[in-house]
């Protein structure tokens, strides 16, 4: 531990042995802090990862530089599936602290494994699309699609609890109750899942008290005398008595009787109820008919909605192509200044390759502090570098070496193109002339002629560029 102040190691002592600060206080919060750590970390191996982000949390609140707490919430997070949090809490730590950190690692793995960045895009894409499907009521939709999410996405906490929770609307306690299950394995702290599972077993003990209410008392039979049946049913009995076979002489007439009997009821049947059941054949077959053609119709409605909505997710998939195009430049963007702030800083490195590797980092995706940075760099190392690249360029041109001349002048005329009053322009008009590029060469003359009237080299442009 050392002193807030001058930044000496301190001893068990309550004041700094160097500047005699008291740090009583100091040490105090900074036991805090680590005490939090040490629970996060512990939370963390069980996986409570809920617990492990509150503990973390409050350890940052005490020290904001406990690089090991904010690189293990990092972790967390990226657990979790929450990579912007993670991206941000490693990115604050290796600003607090470039040397020899891990944060840095982890960085470098996400960047270079572009794919799972893009995966992360397109989850929180389709965990949106998910939560839009529920909120129109197309339950069907986001069952499907949050299948799919948890196919790709195993430890996506957020995606169980969403799938549960449209179960318990469904009436699937059993399926509900496994999500739930599912999202506590992988975070046992996980509150929001543990309420859900906790209404949902008041729910399940709610409808097993009602269906035994309304179960009805079974029916009882017990025969009481040969020509009596006694049924008891609740607190009523009944008892009815036992029927009697008659018997009676089979004779022709009465077979006669049963014949025509038949025959009369058959006609009945042929001439009376079989031209309304063909009617009523007829009939349904025409509703079915209808009802098909309003399926196909909604069929219909339903796939140009799809389609409309398979645009709409493809255009969320071309701005998350962008965002996250846009997030790894910022990254390699803040990389590559830092290193070469601490390049420069060091002597390590000159003006002209500080400057060159300025070139290649995107200002606008910088932050305001990083642009500031940029800013400074560029102020310092430009018009060094310009001169630099202006001589190389100019003994090239005279050495006939135009390629490398108009490589070397370029460069220069980027980084400072009122260099020389007049004399780097006219240099690399010169240069394109000789490398066969007119067009180029015409305007640099004629550039030349505009903004410096009074260079020497005037003349010289102007016979140059009428032969041109």
């Amino acid at each position: 531990m050392r002193c807030f102040k001058c930044g000496c190691v301190l001893t068990d002592a309550p004041y700094c042995a160097n500047c005699g600060e008291d740090v009583t206080i100091y040490q105090r919060i900074i036991y805090l802090s680590n005490i939090h750590y040490n629970e996060g970390l512990k939370r963390a191996e069980i996986r409570d990862l809920s617990g492990a982000v509150t503990s973390l949390s409050k350890s940052l609140k005490y020290n904001k530089r406990n690089l090991e707490a904010r690189n293990l919430l990092g972790l967390v997070y990226y657990e979790m599936g929450y990579l912007a949090e993670a991206l941000t809490e490693w990115i604050i730590s290796v600003n607090i602290s470039p040397a020899e950190n891990l944060a840095s690692v982890y960085m470098k793995e996400v960047e270079n494994d572009r794919e799972q960045l893009d995966s992360m895009n397109q989850t929180i894409r389709k965990y949106n699309q998910c939560l839009q499907y529920m909120e129109a009521g197309s339950d069907d939709l986001a069952f499907i699609q949050l299948k799919k999410l948890i196919a790709e996405k195993p430890k996506l906490v957020d995606a169980y609890q969403l799938m549960g929770l449209l179960l318990i609307r469904r009436r699937q306690y059993a399926s509900a109750r496994q999500c739930l299950q599912r999202a506590l394995s992988i975070d046992r702290g996980n509150l929001r899942a543990i309420y859900y599972n906790t209404e949902l077993r008041q729910m399940n003990d709610f409808a097993g008290r009602s269906q035994a209410e309304e179960r009805p008392e079974p029916e009882t039979k017990v025969r009481r005398e040969k020509n009596s049946v006694e049924y008891t049913r609740g607190n009523d009995t009944i008892i009815q008595p036992a029927g009697k076979a008659y018997h009676e002489g089979f004779t022709m007439p009465s077979a006669l009787n049963v014949v025509i009997g038949a025959l009369i009821g058959a006609a009945i049947v042929w001439f009376l109820f079989v031209p309304a059941k063909i009617q009523a054949v007829r009939q349904e077959t025409n509703d079915k008919i209808l009802s098909f053609s309003d399926d196909l119709a909604s069929k219909d409605a339903e796939i140009e909605d799809l389609n409309k909505q398979l645009q709409s997710v493809q255009t969320d998939v071309t701005t998350a192509q962008q965002q996250s195009d846009t997030a790894a430049a910022a990254i390699s963007g803040y990389e590559s200044l830092l290193s070469l702030q601490q390049e420069y800083s060091a002597g390590n490195s000159n003006a002209l390759t500080v400057a060159k590797g300025l070139t290649s980092i995107n200002r606008d995706a910088l932050s305001t502090k990083g642009q500031e940075i940029y800013d400074t760099l560029k102020q310092e190392t430009y018009a060094t570098a310009a001169a630099s690249l202006y001589s190389t360029g100019k003994k090239a041109f005279n050495n006939e070496d135009y390629a490398t001349a108009v490589t070397n002048l370029e460069q220069a005329y980027a980084m400072d193109p009122t260099y020389g009053s007049g004399d780097l322009i006219y240099y690399l008009a010169a240069s394109y002339e000789k490398a066969g590029n007119t067009d180029k060469a015409k305007t640099m003359y004629q550039q030349l002629i505009d903004q410096y009237p009074n260079n020497s080299k005037v003349t010289t442009a102007k016979t140059a560029l009428s032969k041109l």
